[in-house]
């Protein structure tokens, strides 16, 4: 057993939370809602084990169960499953972001209206990890 690894209901409930951040017009499908737990479960739980090997273990246990939803891992894990609440304009909205692609030069745009304003600039170094 790793006792450094300590999960309550708490951590349950954080993960339930999350999908329950996401309007409902925004899951389309059983693939999206099953994209938007993974999502969950890995940044509740994932976010906080110390190896490779724990992580790939986390992954794995979650591509078992997903077919209980009704879909395959392949349909699920197509690219980087990310959900984001600064996609949209106006209202933020948190939601599995379709086009990851789409991400940087949204993230860059805002570093650069940021910067725009600010005396101390920013410098950031944008990983998908």
């Amino acid at each position: 057993a790793k006792s450094h690894y300590q999960f309550n209901l708490r951590d349950a409930s954080k993960v339930f939370q999350g999908i329950l951040m996401v309007s409902v017009k925004r899951i389309e499908s059983i693939r999206d809602f099953a994209a938007v737990w993974y999502h969950e479960l890995r940044r509740v739980f994932g976010d906080r084990l110390i190896n490779d090997e724990d992580s790939q273990w986390l992954d794995d246990l979650i591509k078992s169960k997903v077919s209980k939803l009704g879909v395959t891992a392949e349909e699920v894990f197509t690219q980087k499953i990310l959900c984001v609440d600064f996609i949209g304009s106006g209202d933020k909205e948190y939601e599995l972001v379709r086009d990851v692609g789409s991400l940087k030069p949204l993230v860059e745009d805002f570093l650069g209206e940021y910067n725009a304003d600010s005396k101390q600039p920013m410098y950031l170094a944008m990983f998908m990890d």
